[in-house]
């Protein structure tokens, strides 16, 4: 009984603690950094996410599927080419940069890349294993690293954001002194391993860069409509402020990752619907209680009033971010990462020739909501898939998100 209770001490402590320091790290940055280097700062990672899902082409979703549906234990090999890939592929990504485009910005994504696409791919494993307080704390290392960099700039008293490229250097050796130790013989035996890695995750790649952009693309809308790096900013800052939800998201995502793979439908949906509750009312909360507080703590919250529509659309756009992420999870337990590219590109192509012709015509609040309808389609072509080959109703989770559409529209109305 003891060992039980240290044990969830011991992850509540680790989770306060990550989770916090995944929530605070970026807006502490907003606070010490200009709002044009803020700016470069969220452009630079949100680049990141979506090179990181390419570049990993799927294999870190091959983890769970090969050690809990296949036990195919011979295959683990693969992984360690994996990691010496990535670094290969990412210092000649470097050097490209370097000699042809010697962009501050884009060399600062790559190294973001980098340290991010090893990070989920460990985070995967200790989820996978049930290592939860491992997988608690290595999901924020890189928001760590962040918050060292601001610790470094508030007490000498620098804003510079030359500063985080240091520390995320020196977070990156971790990587590949890891790399270097665990290294193997690149012969055709453990080749074969990888690429079989690979032929499994190339559709959850490109279903992960698909639902990146679908779910992410916001800053990268801003810079090609508005071409402001301050505008940036601030869809960034309250971006993340409406995130404040998705603490809850991750840690159950975290304890029932394993279960997520051998729940049936009936318990699925039954967990769904009972955690999207608990997400509604948390969104809600966020609007009303977090700017209470946040103004407070963080500068950009002097111009809440002029964004606080876009705030609002913000936050229930992070329950549909959710919806997305648990649709997400069951469409590749079922394999059908596929099925979900092609609606999802289709989608993708329409919002992109939307962008171009609404370029010079959307205000930012339009730009917001904008992304907001892009969210709620990409999860309804999700629904559809999986009734449509796996005949997977999942009745009360789609009631749910209905419902809190309604409940949207009617916000943005009255506010």
């Amino acid at each position: 009984m003891k060992s039980i209770l240290k044990k969830r001490l011991l992850f509540l402590v680790a989770f306060g603690f990550s989770k916090a320091t995944v929530f605070f790290a970026p807006l502490l940055l907003s606070n010490q950094l200009t709002k044009t280097d803020y700016g470069s700062f969220e452009y630079a990672l949100n680049i990141a996410f979506i090179a990181a899902s390419i570049i990993s082409l799927g294999v870190t979703s091959a983890y769970p599927y090969f050690k809990l549906k296949r036990n195919l234990k011979t295959i683990f090999v693969g992984f360690k080419v994996f990691y010496m890939y990535l670094l290969v592929s990412s210092l000649i990504l470097l050097c490209i940069i370097l000699l042809f485009h010697n962009s501050f910005e884009l060399i600062l994504s790559v190294l973001f890349m980098y340290t991010l696409s090893n990070q989920m791919m460990y985070s995967t494993i200790d989820k996978t294993n049930e290592n939860i307080i491992k997988a608690v704390i290595t999901d924020s290392m890189f928001y760590i690293v962040l918050l060292l960099a601001y610790v470094f700039m508030y007490f000498t008293q620098r804003s510079n954001i030359n500063f985080v490229f240091y520390f995320s250097i020196c977070y990156s050796v971790f990587y590949i002194t890891l790399t270097l130790k665990n290294a193997v013989k690149l012969n055709s035996h453990n080749i074969k391993r990888y690429l079989k890695l690979v032929k499994y995750g190339k559709s959850v790649m490109i279903s992960g860069c698909l639902i990146l952009l679908v779910a992410n693309s916001g800053r990268l809308l801003v810079e090609y409509i508005f071409n402001d790096k301050n505008l940036i900013a601030i869809f960034s800052f309250y971006f993340r402020m409406a995130s404040f939800v998705l603490i809850i998201h991750q840690v159950l995502s975290i304890i029932y990752f394993k279960k997520i793979y051998t729940f049936s439908l009936k318990k699925l949906d039954r967990f769904f619907s009972v955690f999207l509750i608990i997400i509604l009312c948390s969104v809600i909360i966020t609007f009303f209680v977090v700017p209470l507080f946040g103004i407070h703590f963080f500068k950009l919250f002097e111009t809440f009033e002029t964004y606080k529509l876009s705030y609002n659309i913000l936050c229930f756009q992070m329950f549909f971010w959710i919806v997305l992420a648990n649709n997400e999870s069951v469409i590749y337990r079922e394999n059908l990462a596929s099925k979900m590219n092609y609606g999802f590109s289709v989608l993708l192509i329409l919002f992109f020739i939307v962008s171009y012709f609404i370029k010079d015509v959307v205000s930012f609040y339009q730009t917001v909501l904008i992304l907001y309808v892009l969210v709620i389609i990409a999860t309804a072509i999700q629904f559809f898939i999986l009734y449509q080959y796996k005949k997977m109703f999942l009745k009360n989770t789609i009631l749910i998100s209905a419902f809190t559409l309604i409940i949207s529209l009617i916000s943005f109305i009255w506010l």
